[in-house]
């Protein structure tokens, strides 16, 4: 998960050779749908995840990330919290 912190950065279409479609400012997060376990495939008998969206940087940024090893962490002990 993603937490931007300064710059502008954007939802882009790739394959419309990266078309901005949703602009995200300072306070916004993107991400978090791919924190989700339910967001992970069993492809050639290992976990993997598949990545749905593109996020482009606009301007310079800088981002916090919560990565997914945190989030595993977090969702096998929800019951603790």
């Amino acid at each position: 998960m993603y937490f931007q912190v300064k710059g502008q950065a954007g939802f882009v279409l790739p394959k419309y050779m990266d078309s901005c479609y949703i602009i995200l400012e300072v306070g916004d997060t993107y991400g978090d749908i791919d924190l989700l376990p339910s967001n992970y495939e069993y492809r050639n008998l290992k976990r993997e995840m598949i990545r749905k969206f593109t996020v482009q940087a606009i301007t310079a940024c800088e981002v916090l990330v919560l990565s997914i090893k945190v989030s595993l962490i977090m969702w096998s002990n929800l019951e603790m919290l």
